[in-house]
């Protein structure tokens, strides 16, 4: 607007030394053409700031996008993360109750070991017994063989 007024003030001046039909036709003509000026300006102006909005919005846009898309990302990775976490867990209470039925089973065969070698070291005493009676058997059946002549002969003579 001030590069219009000082367009008008220069014109206005310069022409002052024409005559004045003259003057007012140009001046006219000047007036005129600068509005023309002005309005392909501003039409300029129009879609130049037309085109900075649309720029605007669609960078706004994308980045409204890309937040989104960030956001639905990490979302998904969290119900991924879940879903694994849900299924290691299940797999440990799976693997706890395995080893708990492995743990049942190996204490039953430690008790079964345990009867077993009580059995086992009744066994061993019963031989043991068994043994020293045989052996008490053999002995006493040898004493009674050394002695049997004594004995006959003492049957003979008590006859």
């Amino acid at each position: 607007m001030k590069l219009s007024s000082l367009i008008l003030l220069t014109l206005a001046v310069s022409t002052c030394a024409l005559p004045p039909q003259k003057k007012k036709a140009e001046i006219d003509n000047r007036i005129s053409q600068l509005q023309e000026r002005e309005n392909r300006q501003t039409q300029r102006d129009c879609k130049s700031k037309c085109a900075s909005s649309i720029a605007q919005k669609a960078a706004a846009e994308a980045k409204a996008a890309q937040a989104a898309q960030n956001a639905a990302g990490a979302q998904a990775a969290h119900m991924v993360k879940t879903q694994l976490a849900e299924k290691a867990l299940q797999a440990a209470k799976a693997a706890e109750a395995a080893l708990a039925g492995k743990q049942a089973v190996v204490e039953q065969l430690q008790q079964e070991v345990k009867e077993a070698e009580a059995v086992v070291a009744e066994n061993t005493a019963s031989v043991h017994q068994q043994q020293a009676a045989v052996n008490s058997g053999i002995a006493a059946a040898q004493q009674s063989t050394a002695q049997d002549p004594i004995g006959q002969e003492a049957l003979r003579t008590s006859y």
